[in-house]
């Protein structure tokens, strides 16, 4: 059965007590499926567990210690194929109407000049796993919590024992980085592009504008048909335990 909060809380710091060591003490968590808001509601941690049914036990937790150290602790023992949560920093969408003015989200990707991101991170995991940021385009410019997505656009930096969705493609190299590049659809019916970075890196600044703009060219999709509505960052999980710290972050888009 599924472990209730109280007790995913404290079978949570009793592991993490023994498997990892804890950098500073927690100054906010949250349990399933809440959100912590950062800098002032621009973005929001979200402790996303859309796959968690496939378990029968197991828990996660989003956590805010300082803006150079916030991420998510996780704890999924399965053998099971599929994602069971994907806890991210938030920038606009997510099934939500959660914009900010100041994200400058949604962008129509006709006009979209940059995507300017930095992250850098700490990580201690086994299992399977992956970092990645997650990007949601819609033809809507203001996407609603029922609104379905036109496409899905995933930028792993790093993973381990995990295949993206749908079939490879080939190399492709933008602005000097190499990547492997893949195509598939989702059951639900939209599609998603995938780019993995061919060295997996834990520190990486580079605008995202240039990859958006790579499907365009290469006619996967018509940018004067599409908004970017959401910039996520965070880790897909498949199995086993681990801990992220994400320790520098930025995003600016115009």
């Amino acid at each position: 059965m599924k472990i209730s909060g109280a007790t995913a809380g404290a079978v949570m710091v009793m592991m993490m007590a023994c498997l990892y060591a804890p950098m500073v003490s927690a100054a906010m968590t949250s349990m399933a499926g809440d959100e912590i808001q950062i800098d002032g509601g621009k973005s929001y941690l979200n402790n996303n567990q859309w796959g968690a049914a496939d378990v029968d036990e197991g828990w996660q937790q989003v956590f805010y210690h300082s803006e150079h150290d916030m991420g998510w602790r996780w704890h999924w023992p399965s053998t099971t194929e599929s994602v069971k949560a994907y806890p991210a920093l938030v920038t606009g969408w997510h099934w939500s109407s959660n914009y900010d003015p100041r994200s400058h989200l949604p962008a129509a990707l006709s006009s979209l000049h940059h995507v300017r991101t930095h992250a850098r991170f700490a990580l201690n995991a086994d299992g399977r796993y992956n970092v990645a940021y997650d990007l949601w385009c819609h033809t809507s410019p203001r996407a609603r919590w029922y609104s379905s997505p036109a496409a899905e656009v995933m930028v792993w930096l790093r993973s381990i024992n995990v295949h993206p969705a749908g079939d490879y493609k080939g190399r492709v190299t933008i602005d000097g980085r190499h990547w492997g590049f893949y195509v598939g659809s989702l059951p639900t019916g939209w599609p998603v592009y995938t780019f993995v970075l061919e060295e997996g890196t834990n520190d990486l600044s580079m605008d995202l504008q240039p990859l958006l703009g790579y499907l365009a060219r290469t006619g996967h999709w018509r940018s004067d048909a599409l908004f970017l509505s959401s910039v996520e960052f965070g880790s897909e999980i498949y199995s086993g335990s681990g801990e992220l710290h994400l320790l520098d972050w930025q995003l600016d888009i115009d």
